[in-house]
């Protein structure tokens, strides 16, 4: 056995993938793609990151756009919540990968654009700031289509309205070097980000912890402390289920005591 590589029945594991060595070696492999995708779909309801990476990685060389892009995310989740930096760099990639082979497979496919803009952004994050703003405007393009493609997907209106968000509250020093990198640096206000802050919660209310804490946040820089006390309260409630949940609770309760509210 190769130092770099695991082979168990045709499958090279590197080694942040070696635990599939042993799933693979009690588990059957599913051969039809309406019972891969029905599985995976079903662990992704119940968070089950890695029981997904399990039974979608035998068809990391497959041809279907809609296995490709649920591994990818599903690849993406399980490489966040690894310890090491360096590990998450290597799930991001690989991640990153089958995205892209998703597109080039179906470009009409809204759900893979969503995760190319997505993961596009998560591994520039890793690279450098400049890095992250030259590719910002190739992050908007591919929310943009997915929002074309799925326009009831509250999801894309979250992503579409954090990417506003964060460009609209740009420091001093990350706007002279969007300058820098782009003869017409992009742009976005507050407003339009609360604009696909809302349209998520309208056509999927509470569905997403950090949907409501941005509502709260962007209501802030707009100088509605009543709006943005009401949907903090909110996050602050939320369920935590997830590590995002865990953030938007920690991150709502923080604001909400600075702001001095009732909690």
């Amino acid at each position: 056995m190769s130092d770099l590589l695991f082979n168990f029945s045709g499958l090279d594991l590197p080694p942040h993938q070696s635990f599939m060595f042993f799933f693979l070696a009690k588990h059957p492999v599913l051969v039809d793609e309406d019972e891969i995708i029905k599985e995976a779909d079903k662990l992704y309801m119940s968070h089950q990151y890695r029981e997904i990476y399990k039974v979608l990685y035998p068809y990391s060389s497959s041809d279907s756009d809609e296995i490709l892009w649920r591994l990818a995310r599903a690849t993406f989740e399980v490489g966040r919540t690894s310890d090491s930096e360096k590990d998450v760099i290597v799930w991001l990639e690989e991640a990153y990968g089958y995205v892209q082979k998703a597109l080039s497979l179906n470009e009409r496919n809204g759900y893979a654009h969503k995760w190319c803009a997505i993961l596009t952004d998560y591994v520039m994050r890793y690279r450098s700031t400049k890095d992250r703003i030259s590719k910002s405007v190739d992050v908007r393009y591919h929310f943009e289509r997915a929002l074309e493609l799925t326009p009831t997907d509250a999801t894309v209106h979250f992503l579409l309205g954090q990417w506003c968000y964060t460009f609209a509250d740009l420091t001093w020093y990350q706007r002279k070097l969007a300058a820098i990198v782009f003869a017409t640096p992009p742009t976005s206000t507050y407003e339009e980000a609360l604009e696909h802050f809302e349209n998520a919660e309208r056509l999927d209310p509470d569905f997403y912890s950090m949907n409501l804490l941005m509502l709260g946040k962007t209501y802030l820089k707009l100088n509605n402390k009543e709006k943005a006390v009401q949907f903090l309260k909110r996050a602050k409630e939320y369920p935590q289920r997830t590590m995002d949940d865990e953030k938007a609770v920690k991150e709502a309760s923080s604001l909400l005591q600075n702001l001095g509210a009732t909690i």
